[in-house]
């Protein structure tokens, strides 16, 4: 149970004959808002990958803001390197994609999350986290649960979820330093500094 009014819950509603009539959103403070429009914007992306992928279309990558959908084989193997969207330079890092979504959030990104465990704004350890994963509403709800969640719990995850194929990276702040922390499928795609971007 959380601490506070972040209470928010999906009834299902029935006529007498439980056949399904609707579904109805509540929550406990009049406040809260919940927005759904980049889950809505990432469904959309998955639906169109999915149909680029049943006609058979060799590659392709879309873009969503900084997010990226890249599918089909490495013809042209500079449509599946992604910047990760650490620094906005010459001196980012880049991932190299294959059939997978990308997305990624940042502390200033941050600013605007609210813990849902006691109603208030994150405030953690979390600098940067970047996610891999099939789809991109899974890329884009992991990123920015890492965010809100923190290390430990993030951690935590991967713990109780070893076949997980959901990848991450992620930049934190201890002790006054910044440090990295990411998953070794994450490491295996991450391109280094003399990889060259035309493989």
């Amino acid at each position: 149970s959380a601490k506070g009014n972040v209470l928010i819950d999906l009834n299902e509603l029935t006529s007498d004959g439980y056949t399904y009539s609707r579904s109805e959103i509540r929550k406990a403070d009049e406040r809260v808002e919940l927005d759904f429009s980049t889950m809505a914007g990432a469904t959309a992306l998955d639906q169109v990958a999915a149909f680029l992928t049943d006609r058979g279309v060799d590659q392709f990558r879309i873009k969503y803001g900084r997010s990226v959908i890249c599918g089909g084989e490495a013809i042209v193997d500079t449509l599946h390197t992604v910047p990760m969207g650490i620094g906005y330079d010459t001196a980012d890092k880049y991932v190299h994609l294959t059939r997978s979504a990308y997305a990624a959030r940042t502390s200033q990104e941050k600013l605007g999350m609210i813990d849902p465990t006691y109603g208030y704004p994150v405030k953690n350890e979390m600098v940067f986290v970047s996610v891999v994963a099939p789809t991109l509403v899974e890329a884009e709800v992991f990123s920015e649960a890492f965010m809100i969640m923190g290390l430990d719990r993030a951690s935590d995850y991967y713990s109780a979820n070893e076949l997980s194929r959901i990848e991450s990276f992620m930049l934190y702040e201890r002790d006054k330093q910044l440090q990295s922390a990411s998953t070794e499928g994450f490491d295996e795609i991450m391109l280094r500094a003399d990889t060259s971007l035309n493989r």
